[in-house]
């Protein structure tokens, strides 16, 4: 009996041994061919990157695809945004109490139906609100500062066309009426200081006459002009020569 189990024990033995013999030479094969794939490879820690975020949103984005912005020029911009909204931020926490002083005043005055104490309070909101777009102005100047001469130029453009296509979105205006409208604002706005308030209300004055008189359909004409009884057929459609100095 005792040797019935001694040979039973030895054949699971051999049967073990055999078992793992073919992963034992699978290994020892996988090694001497240079195989690595049955090792696993040790995880590199990634080096911590000392590199700054340039990314920016809305309006600054834009800035950077129609001005061509370096990296440079986008880092110094990403660290005035963050003291621009630190400011904006410090302001407001400073603040805060009196605007929601004043706002249950409004409450109050309209309660009482007094006007002028209600009036009074809308004055004092109105001057914090200005103060903070104060700050906001001031913070975009430092920002336009990044600019180079000619890249202030390209953006002043930009935001021309921007303020016609928003003037005359209304009317639905076709690709074709874009493509013609992008170049008067470039003609017009040539040799200009956009900067200057006077120069810049002038110059808008007199494309946004050439637009509605040389580009625009006489319905998109009679849709941008304010009733005054008076007939909007516009000179062109008449056979009348426009006033309106065309550009060069």
């Amino acid at each position: 009996m005792k040797t019935k189990t001694l040979v039973m024990l030895l054949a699971a033995g051999v049967a073990i041994v055999s078992l793992s013999a073919p992963s034992d030479a699978r290994r020892n094969n996988a090694e001497d061919s240079g195989d690595s794939r049955t090792t696993r490879p040790s995880k590199r820690r990634r080096k911590p990157t000392t590199r700054k975020k340039t990314r920016l949103w809305g309006m600054h984005a834009q800035m950077v695809k129609v001005c061509g912005l370096n990296e440079k020029q986008q880092l110094r911009i990403v660290e005035l945004n963050a003291l621009r909204r630190e400011a904006g931020k410090k302001y407001r926490a400073q603040n805060a109490e009196i605007i929601k002083t004043l706002r249950a005043k409004i409450a109050e005055a309209n309660r009482n139906k007094d006007k002028q104490a209600k009036k009074d309070a809308h004055t004092q909101i109105r001057s914090f609100r200005f103060k903070q777009r104060e700050i906001d102005v001031h913070w975009q100047k430092q920002i336009m500062a990044v600019l180079t001469p000619e890249q202030k130029v390209q953006w002043s453009r930009y935001q021309t066309m921007l303020s016609v296509m928003r003037r005359f979105g209304n009317v639905k205006l076709t690709d074709a009426q874009k493509t013609k409208i992008k170049a008067a604002c470039a003609k017009f706005t040539k040799g200009v200081n956009m900067s200057d308030k006077k120069a810049r209300r002038k110059t808008m004055k007199i494309l946004a006459e050439y637009i509605r008189k040389e580009i625009l359909t006489h319905d998109q004409y009679k849709a941008t002009t304010r009733p005054t009884g008076k007939p909007t057929t516009r000179p062109s459609d008449s056979g009348k020569s426009t006033k309106v100095k065309k550009p060069a």
